[in-house]
């Protein structure tokens, strides 16, 4: 008997649950159905009624809520004629407190202008929603999407990428009201379409059961849907319109409110993607690429399918942004590598797959230039581009290892492990990538890249605690160093101003015979040099085992070296060897 109650018991919980989801139709009549099943439970086994009453309460509890909120939306259905109605007198009688607001239509287009006691009016209700009644409210919001979208037909082709399904109901004229608008829907519209769509809390369960897609569900979805996507609409198009620096960025923040929103359109977050993409790889204003960039992240958090659209426009905008280099896209590149960086590490485990598929690439592009050595291969191979990216992947394994390799498993989840271990799998690949880069064409001209490569070598061996021939590497390098002090210079020093090994990449006939570029790259050979012996010494248990060969090789540099100056130097390095 008891197990019978059971199970009755959890059949009616089941249904109780299953009317608390969200978009289902015919509320009323599953309630009604589910009241009678109630009453003939009570007339046949008064027992069992009252062991349900005893052991789960909360199906009465669902009940009288349920039925409280179907009755309240057929009160709200009942009166949002009226309460419109009185909303439009409101707005009638509203402007100064004691003149009527009157919206002048336009002779040509029959469209209402909107004027400064309009926008008063839309202010005042929604900084202070509470104050008005529901419909009020409601009003009001649909009459500032209305008057954005006005705006927005003002802006560039604005007019022409409205839809024809959003019909212009206002005009505006005036550039003090355009900005109001713009200001208003900016601060507000946010949040009253929050408290418009009313969002459903969830419950800690809702949570764990949706990891990677964490957007809210509202109540009033199917009413004010269309409503919504109208607005965000608006929006994508001002942003795709926009070229004044100061309004782009109240227009991103704005974004960021709306995300959201945003993550149950599917197309229209992708579109809006690519915007933010373009304004976080083009926009000269740094606020702006920092706004942009947070909301891009905050679209992957809300909802991880999106991640990969992300991850690929933004690693391609990132090399189609490193075609050339100098003092002011270098800060540029800087930023967009750090970011990079930082929404890589966000989702590892999903970045894993586009990270070994990038860095296959790379492989591929170098055993072409390996195999055939023709000038057009090895220049697909020594430019900025090819160098930025294996310089972006090479900081992103350090970091992850660091951040994530060196922290022992919380638990035995091997999803986890593996999430937290593919840096260092694909860090002998990228070493194999970055050796064979700076051998495939030996030539004193592309030193400055041959030294970016060890440099690189240095870092895998620095945080990745792994073994790399770098002071090898280093050694060889001075192979060029030696070839370039055979002529002697024809400039003296500081001829070339603001040398600077991040921006340079192959040497030209001038800074090839100029005594300053020559001293600054073997001072910058040194000191990586330096480095390498260091890290020998630190991680190796018997180091002079491979210092040993290369002291000798080391002084038939010195012998033959032309630069007294150059000779100096690298003596110092040869003390520290032994």
């Amino acid at each position: 008997m008891l197990l019978k109650k059971r199970k009755v018991a959890v059949n009616l919980t089941s249904k109780a649950k299953k009317r608390r989801k969200f978009n289902l139709s015919d509320e009323s009549e599953d309630i009604n159905s589910f009241n009678k099943e109630l009453a003939e439970i009570a007339e046949r086994d008064p027992e069992l009624y009252q062991f349900l009453k005893d052991e789960e309460a909360d199906i009465f509890d669902e009940q009288d809520n349920d039925g409280d909120e179907i009755e309240g939306e057929k009160e709200d259905d009942e009166l949002s004629d009226d309460e419109i109605s009185k909303s439009e007198e409101q707005i009638s009688e509203s402007g100064d407190g004691q003149s009527s607001v009157s919206l002048k239509p336009d002779p040509e287009t029959g469209r209402l202008i909107v004027s400064d006691g309009l926008v008063d009016f839309l202010e005042s209700v929604l900084s202070d929603p509470e104050s008005v009644g529901k419909a009020t409210f409601r009003y009001a919001v649909e009459t500032s999407v209305k008057a954005f979208i006005s705006c927005i037909a003002r802006v560039g082709g604005g007019y022409s990428k409205l839809t024809k399904e959003e019909k212009l109901d206002y005009v505006v004229y005036d550039e003090q009201i355009f900005d109001r608008v713009l200001r208003l829907c900016f601060q507000t519209m946010g949040r009253s379409l929050y408290r418009l769509l009313n969002p459903v809390k969830k419950s800690i369960k809702d949570d764990q059961k949706n990891k990677y897609k964490k957007c809210s569900h509202f109540k009033n979805w199917q009413r004010h849907k269309s409503l919504a996507k109208c607005y965000l609409e608006a929006v994508h198009i001002f942003l795709l319109e926009l070229n004044s620096n100061q309004v782009i960025v109240a227009a991103i923040r704005a974004v960021a409110d709306l995300v959201d929103l945003f993550i149950h359109f599917p197309k229209l977050t992708k579109n809006i993607i690519k915007c933010l993409v373009r304004i976080w790889s083009q926009q000269q204003i740094e606020e702006a690429r920092c706004i942009a960039f947070v909301v891009l992240c905050k679209i992957s958090r809300m909802d991880s399918n999106f991640f990969p659209k992300i991850y690929k426009s933004c690693y391609v905008a990132f090399i189609a942004n490193c075609k050339l280099i100098n003092e002011e896209t270098l800060p540029f590149i800087n930023f967009m590598k750090a970011s990079f960086i930082e929404f890589t590490l966000m989702y590892p485990k999903l970045a894993y797959q586009y990270a070994f598929v990038y860095i296959r690439q790379f492989a591929i592009h170098i055993r072409n230039a390996m195999i055939a050595k023709r000038k057009d291969l090895i220049q697909r191979v020594y430019n900025w581009q090819f160098l930025k990216g294996l310089l972006l992947w090479t900081s992103l394994i350090c970091e992850g290892t660091q951040r994530f390799g060196e922290k022992p498993s919380s638990t035995n989840n091997f999803d986890e492990d593996c999430r937290n271990n593919w840096f260092k799998e694909l860090t002998h690949p990228l070493v194999e990538i970055v050796l064979i880069m700076g051998r495939l064409f030996p030539s004193s001209k592309y030193l400055p890249i041959r030294i970016h490569c060890l440099r690189m070598l240095l870092n895998i061996q620095r945080d990745c605690n792994v073994f790399v021939p770098a002071l090898a590497f280093a050694i060889e390098l001075l192979d060029d160093l030696a070839q370039m002090d055979v002529k002697k210079p024809k400039a003296g020093k500081g001829t070339t101003k603001g040398v600077n090994l991040e921006k340079m990449l192959r040497l030209s006939n001038e800074q090839f015979e100029d005594a300053g570029v020559r001293l600054h790259l073997a001072q910058q050979l040194f000191l990586s040099s330096e480095e390498a012996i260091k890290l020998l010494k630190s991680s190796e248990r018997h180091p002079e085992t491979l210092l040993t060969p290369l002291q000798g090789r080391l002084r038939i540099f010195l012998k033959k070296c032309a630069n007294r100056e150059h000779v100096r130097l690298f003596t110092k390095l040869k003390s520290q060897m032994i």
